[in-house]
């Protein structure tokens, strides 16, 4: 029951927390670090105006994740500091243990996120905890609660300043 009531904690919490008013982030695209349970490589890209898609590609034990995450930035201070929420996918691969006679299937489900992330010039640091929610495979918990620390370097500055870019303009009259 207990494992039930943090399933549904966590989803309702991002669910609530995806519709909040969004700001622009400071940085176009971003590669670096990123330490959790495990060590992996973290690449950011501004997509539109306020948000970003993350490809974390992260190693723990023998095992490989990768997470496809959406996120809305939301400047705090300034548009240095931000907010940041969203949730995309995650796929495991496990690594074979000769020793089990069955084994599992490999892990996937969804992957919500919530974090502040600082930028100083070329320098991009955030916080997050991203958990995880197995939906299929046989591998791994049913829920696995992930905090981590992202250190990135900046490739490039913001391609998409505010709301007058011509796609957002024919977009937004429809």
């Amino acid at each position: 029951m207990k494992k039930c009531n943090n399933q549904l904690f966590a989803t309702v919490f991002f669910l609530v927390i995806l519709p909040l008013s969004i700001e622009a982030q400071s940085y176009g695209t971003a590669l670096g670090v990123r330490v959790a349970d495990g060590i992996g490589i973290t690449l950011q890209q501004q997509v539109v105006v306020h948000g970003t898609v993350e490809g974390i590609l992260s190693s723990k034990s023998k095992d490989l994740t990768l997470n496809v995450l959406y996120e809305h930035h939301n400047s705090l201070l300034t548009r240095g500091l931000n907010f940041y929420a969203g949730g995309g996918l995650y796929k495991t691969w496990l690594h074979k243990d000769e020793n089990l006679i069955v084994q599992p299937t490999d892990p996937y489900g969804i992957s919500p996120v919530i974090g502040l992330e600082l930028t100083l010039a070329k320098l991009n640091l955030s916080a997050d905890i991203k958990p995880l929610i197995r939906v299929g495979g046989s591998g791994g918990k049913g829920f696995e609660w992930r905090t981590g620390v992202s250190v990135r370097y900046v490739l490039a500055g913001r391609y998409f300043k505010n709301d007058n870019w011509k796609f957002w303009k024919k977009w937004k009259k429809k």
